[in-house]
């Protein structure tokens, strides 16, 4: 852990993920172009300088590129959605690979958190279902919508299966799978807000769980990995 937090890639990502929210919340499109591609640019650096993309670290290596890619596509959403969903969905399922390249030893408990992701993946897929419905875009929508809904599931319930898997340590397995609800209410609160009901706290509360949620999830990794 102190050598995560002794690099100084680590508090200059942090420094510019805080003006990212501050640009949102503030409504400053044109810094945002610059600060919101910077902030996963930075934490890829932060993580190479940690991780050398050594052995199963890739994984999550490919993650952050893809998540750089769909924060790039999602700065005109709407040109860029559709690309961008594909885009982080596909970073999720790197991360999936990631999480699941050691294997984990059965539990019971493990029944609790499939029926806890899933029933949480099953209300907020018919809530933004819902607002589909009222929109134009649902016959166009629905199916990736619903495949991405599956992806960010399945990452989050891999990573709480962490915590019972030997290689990972406790500590390294709580931030991932605090990342991964992080990343899982970001992507939530974005859904409700562009096809349900606008709110005017969305931007930065997106934002700031997903910032946190990457954050997390890439310091349980190296944790677990970085040897």
């Amino acid at each position: 852990m102190q050598a995560l937090l002794a690099s100084p890639w680590l508090w200059i990502t942090l420094c510019v993920m805080v003006a990212d929210w501050l640009a949102a919340g503030f409504k400053k499109k044109p810094v945002r172009y610059v600060t919101k591609p910077a902030a996963m640019l930075l934490l890829i650096f932060w993580f190479t300088e940690i991780s050398g993309w050594r052995g199963p670290l890739a994984w999550f290596g490919v993650g952050l590129v893809f998540s750089l890619l769909g924060d790039i596509l999602l700065l005109r959403p709407d040109r860029g959605f559709l690309f961008g969903l594909a885009a982080f969905l596909l970073g999720h399922l790197a991360y999936i690979i990631g999480f699941n390249a050691l294997p984990f030893r059965w539990n019971p408990l493990l029944l609790l958190a499939l029926a806890a992701v899933g029933a949480a993946a099953g209300l907020i897929g018919r809530h933004i279902l819902r607002g589909l419905k009222r929109g134009q875009s649902y016959s166009r929508m629905k199916k990736p919508v619903l495949a991405y809904m599956a992806v960010i599931a399945l990452m989050v319930l891999s990573a709480l299966a962490c915590f019972f898997r030997p290689g990972w340590p406790p500590v390294a397995a709580a931030l991932s799978s605090l990342g991964a609800l992080s990343f899982l209410i970001s992507d939530s609160i974005l859904a409700s807000d562009r096809f349900v009901r606008r709110r005017w706290w969305a931007g930065v509360t997106i934002m700031v769980t997903y910032h946190l949620g990457q954050v997390l999830i890439i310091a349980g990794a190296l944790l677990a990995f970085s040897k």
